[in-house]
């Protein structure tokens, strides 16, 4: 029962402590903008809006990577297994005989792909900058 009271105690002090230290200007704004403020352009460093970019391309391509990873390694699989031409290519994208450690490879595969776009993208856009661009 007492340690119920003391932690009671605890959190009304916290918080008319809380409710003291702030003032009326920080509780209501006479004008209220509903509107974002939009970025300006020294808001963020270049090196950060690149990032952000890879970053975007990055998991924007795994997807497609994963896609043709897939139907890359079923390829492989078939062919390496000797079926040779007897295989159509529905075959090809079908999962139910993989392990995990294909899966896993597949993956790594993409994100490996996906990592090599992303960092094309980027030595490609070295080159397009203007020069004062930093």
């Amino acid at each position: 029962m007492f340690r119920k009271f003391t932690a009671a105690s605890i959190i009304l002090f916290i918080l008319f402590t809380a409710a003291c230290a702030t003032t009326d200007s920080d509780l209501y704004d006479p004008n209220p903008s509903t509107e974002p403020e939009e970025y300006t352009s020294d808001e963020f460093a270049p090196w950060l809006n690149d990032v952000r970019r890879a970053e975007v391309i990055f998991f924007g391509s795994i997807p497609i990577t994963i896609l043709f990873s897939n139907i890359g390694y079923g390829i492989y699989d078939t062919l390496a297994s000797g079926a040779g031409g007897s295989y159509s290519i529905e075959n090809f994208t079908q999962t139910t005989s993989m392990t995990n450690d294909d899966r896993f490879l597949i993956l790594g595969i993409s994100a490996g792909l996906s990592a090599v776009i992303a960092i094309s993208d980027y030595i490609i856009g070295l080159f397009e900058k203007p020069e004062d661009y930093e």
